[in-house]
């Protein structure tokens, strides 16, 4: 039996919180950027590693003192940091911005056709 489910994900709807005031890029390319507030990104990381947790936080809490912007790929190697980028796109604790387009991406789908929903 096939299940079909459609799955939705509501992202983060502002940047503009106080929380963003550090933050974790989680991804950036040419077309998307991808990040979160450095604290729920302490709060979420040992959902998916607890490997190394405590001097991961200590380190990341040391660099966000002197930093405004922390990026992922300097404390993970590229296998982590898909999964630690899919903890946070599933929960919704993310800002998406589409950098082409230079739109906010507020809802991810997959209702058997993948699709992105912007805030124009």
């Amino acid at each position: 039996m096939v299940v079909n489910e459609r799955i939705s994900i509501d992202l983060m709807e502002t940047d503009e919180y106080a929380v963003f005031e550090k933050t974790m890029i989680l991804f950036e390319d040419q077309q998307y950027t991808v990040k979160t507030p450095v604290s729920f990104f302490i709060q979420g990381y040992g959902e998916v590693d607890y490997t190394g947790y405590l001097q991961k936080i200590n380190t990341i809490s040391g660099d966000a003192q002197k930093k405004t912007v922390l990026y992922i790929k300097d404390y993970f190697d590229e296998v982590k940091q898909p999964y630690l980028l899919a903890h946070f796109l599933e929960n919704g604790k993310c800002y998406g911005w589409d950098n082409t387009k230079e739109v906010q991406i507020v809802l991810i789908s997959d209702n058997g056709r993948q699709s992105i929903l912007y805030k124009y």
